[in-house]
């Protein structure tokens, strides 16, 4: 999140983010703090307080969404769940206090719920030395480790709602002891207000919770394209639920067709906690897709903010079921659409091993265009600098034929050669036909499953496919780094271009990344000599060097490139442990990898 703060005057967050609605008539004045010090959420009586002066603000608050059905009920409500987790929530965080719609809040002792949550409401007891923000720093870092944790806990609780809910944006609040900042997220970075002291002035904390509670839910930051699907819906009941159930069959043989992609679609509705209809315009028409849980949850907080599912197309309910990817593409002038990318790469002589294009399209409400806001903050506060941090970003999605399996399915070592060496394959024809992928990783090389029945029998061939293009470019582009970052994951990237963040990624980089993306997945599944593994991918894929406030390569990973070798912590090098005798290996991968190594 660095450099990608922005602190503003209260006034001009309101103006900007806060509008009063047009129908209703503001109240003037707020009612005075029921509570004396700073907020204490794990004492009752100090909670109660705090609550209830909050909920006097919002007592009413009404808007068009409690009219909506399946809303059961009115207005909003302020809890405490200071001492309730989400069971949902692996990582069972908290926050103090949280505003929900009134019939979502939890009653007595009732967990939290981050899927409903509409604020989250941080209290600490120090008004400088728990701020997770600093008016006075460059970038609006603070420097103590407090307050970067501070900082740290408010960006999780941000990223969980996040990951909870379809959002464009969201608003939170942090209470420090007498003073306070109102904060709006977005997938470019943060706004944040100047710091108020809202015992002197509770119109201000008041105004927000009073105007958000007024708000659309389109203006509060929810996605409503996306549609929730109960499980007592005919949708979920006549649609989702048999194709999760019921096969389909080849006609003259009886057998299974697809059989991985239902098992992957039954267990999203298994496990989900609420399924959705997902609605895009693909330039032409409507298209509407039926998911449950995501395959892919991105927990990153700015950027693309990825989620995948397997999906039943409404066009064709009966039909194969597809892939939808959810993302907030980066917009820049040099940067296509991967939808784009994929048409010029399925059409004409078809580039095999990249996913076959159904539709794609940029996402709009009734606002308009869902595109980010926060890098248009940092300009105004910023109005002589030119080297914005922050990327614009764009909400997109893109559903493709193909659903693939992860890597880490893959057989024995001598297919997961193979897997990468089909990726390689389909890299080197898109290279050929003028596009550069740019982002080679552990996570964008799937397995890819095709069938046929040949003598009444299923023939199943399995082999690499590569996706997600969406940073790809075209050769002939300029061949400078074009955006504030660098382009592609961090773990897989050359070590050349993570010491060279400016320099645009090139052919050897990206068979480098192959190397990288190939050793990932054989450290972690395939017998060899290493007995620490988790360290081993802390110091080769997530390692790095730091000089001032830039990173650049690990030392594990450089070394490896430049010495042409891996070496453990006793100095042993690394060997995989794959019998040449052995007929499922022909190659055993400790030599592969060897080679690899020495050819960069």
């Amino acid at each position: 999140m660095e450099g990608k703060l922005s602190v503003v005057k209260v006034d001009y967050f309101f103006g900007r983010y806060l509008p009063p609605p047009e129908d209703k008539y503001e109240p003037e004045r707020f009612s005075a703090l029921r509570w004396n010090g700073p907020p204490r959420p794990e004492d009752d009586l100090n909670a109660k307080a705090v609550v209830d002066t909050f909920n006097s603000w919002i007592k009413g608050a009404d808007n068009a969404d409690n009219e909506a059905v399946p809303w059961p009920g009115v207005g909003y409500k302020v809890v405490a769940t200071a001492s309730k987790t989400d069971p949902a929530d692996k990582t069972k965080q908290r926050a103090d206090l949280a505003l929900y719609p009134t019939y979502a809040a939890p009653k007595g002792t009732e967990q939290a719920n981050w899927s409903a949550v509409e604020v989250f409401i941080e209290c600490k007891p120090e008004s400088t030395q728990d701020d997770p923000f600093d008016d006075k720093a460059v970038k609006f870092l603070p420097s103590s480790e407090r307050r970067k944790e501070n900082l740290g806990q408010i960006m999780s609780y941000a990223s969980t709602i996040f990951q909870s809910q379809h959002r464009k944006h969201q608003f939170s609040v942090v209470l420090l002891g007498d003073m306070a900042r109102i904060i709006r997220w977005d997938r470019s970075g943060v706004v944040a207000t100047e710091k108020f002291n809202y015992r002197e002035e509770p119109s201000k904390l008041g105004r927000f919770f009073w105007r958000l509670c007024h708000m659309s839910a389109v203006q509060r930051g929810h996605d409503k394209t996306v549609e929730e699907v109960y499980t007592d819906s005919i949708e979920y009941k006549n649609i989702m639920l048999p194709r999760a159930q019921t096969p389909i069959v080849d006609e003259a043989t009886g057998i299974e067709l697809g059989q991985h992609a239902r098992l992957l679609f039954a267990e999203s509705l298994r496990t989900a906690k609420m399924c959705y209809k997902i609605n895009m315009h693909d330039g032409q028409c409507e298209r509407s897709f039926l998911v449950g849980a995501p395959h892919f949850l991105s927990p990153e907080l700015a950027g693309r903010g990825t989620r995948g599912y397997v999906a039943i197309d409404c066009s064709d309910p009966k039909g194969p079921f597809v892939y939808l990817k959810d993302a907030w593409r980066v917009e820049h002038e040099d940067i296509e659409p991967e939808g784009n990318v994929l048409k010029y790469l399925n059409d004409g002589k078809k580039v095999e091993g990249v996913p076959t294009l159904v539709c794609h399209g940029d996402i709009k409400d009734r606002m308009g265009d869902q595109v980010t806001d926060s890098q248009e903050v940092w300009k105004t506060v910023h109005p002589d600098r030119q080297d914005c941090p922050l990327k614009t970003h764009r909400h997109y999605r893109i559903v493709v034929k193909e659903v693939g399996l992860s890597m880490s399915r893959f057989r024995n070592a001598a297919e997961l050669v193979f897997l990468i060496a089909t990726c390689i394959k389909a890299h080197g024809l898109a290279y050929d036909k003028g596009i550069i992928h740019r982002d080679v990783s552990a996570g964008n090389v799937l397995i890819h499953i095709q069938e046929k029945i040949v003598d009444g029998r299923l023939v199943q061939t399995r082999t690499g496919m590569l996706t997600d293009w969406e940073l790809s470019k075209r050769r002939n582009s300029p061949g400078t780094a074009r955006q504030p970052d660098r382009t592609g994951t961090w773990q897989f990237m050359s070590a050349y271009i993570l010491s060279h963040p400016d320099i645009a990624i090139q052919l050897p980089d990206e068979l480098e990344a192959f190397f990288h993306v190939l050793l990932f997945y054989a450290i972690r599944f395939l017998p060899h000599n290493c007995t620490d593994v988790g360290q081993f991918i802390r110091d080769y894929f997530n390692g790095f060097q730091q000089n001032g406030g830039d990173f650049f390569c690990g030392l594990a990973k450089r070394e490896a490139m430049v010495a042409g070798r891996i070496y453990l912590p006793d100095d042993a090098k690394l060997v995989f442990d794959c019998p040449a005798e052995d007929p499922a290996v022909p190659l055993p991968p400790a030599e592969l990898l060897q080679a690899g190594s020495s050819s960069f």
